[in-house]
This record gives structure tokens, sequence and C-alpha cells, in this order.
């Protein structure tokens, strides 16, 4: 076999690295697309794991967030739940997200 490289090909402008920011956003995604599987499946401490994962490398994921506090809601951790909810409440503008997180705090309440 012959292997030709041609001198004329455009330079590989792919980044090498990510920056730290860039690396947690990418694991963040990840951890909330896991533990979304988790929830699904109905393995609710992976779920719980994966997610406090997600939050703890990026704060500002609302999704992380209500993902977290359903998980935390099947385990019975009502208050971590609440709290998650509150998060989840701060950080999410969709009317009907926050409303679904508003209902399922109340369910805690009784």
């Amino acid at each position: 076999m012959i292997f030709h490289t041609c001198w004329s090909s455009p330079p590989d402008t792919t980044p090498k690295h990510l920056s730290e920011q860039e690396q947690n956003e990418k694991t963040a995604a990840s951890d909330v697309e896991v533990g979304y599987y988790y929830l699904n499946e109905k393995n609710y401490r992976a779920a719980e794991s994966r997610l406090r994962e997600a939050t703890d490398l990026k704060p500002d994921s609302a999704a992380a967030w209500v993902g977290l506090a359903q998980a935390q809601q099947k385990l019975g951790e009502n208050d971590a739940a609440r709290k998650s909810y509150e998060q989840d409440l701060q950080l999410n503008p969709d009317p009907a997200g926050a409303e679904k997180a508003r209902m399922a705090l109340a369910s805690l309440q009784i």
C-alpha cells in the first residue's frame, strides 16, 4: 500500500485541549444524560449520584437539578428533593417546567 500525504492539506484546526470550564461543561452534560438514563431505568441511586456530579460541575444546570430532585424524591430523601426543586425553580425560566417543579414541591408537603 502507498499512503500519500498532500503538503497542501489544510492544517488541523481542532482544539487539542479543552479549557477546564469546557471540560466541566462536557462532563456535566454527559452526567445529565446518564443520570436521566438511570432515572428511566428506575436506578434512582445511580441517577442521584450522576446528577449530583452534574450539579457540582455546572451549578446553573436546571436539567441537572430537576433530575436530581426526582431521583431524591424517589429515594425518599424529601428534604434534599425539596432543596433541589427550589434550586431548579431559581434557574428555570420555562413556565411549564417551573409549574411542574411547584407541583412536585407541593406533593412533598403532603
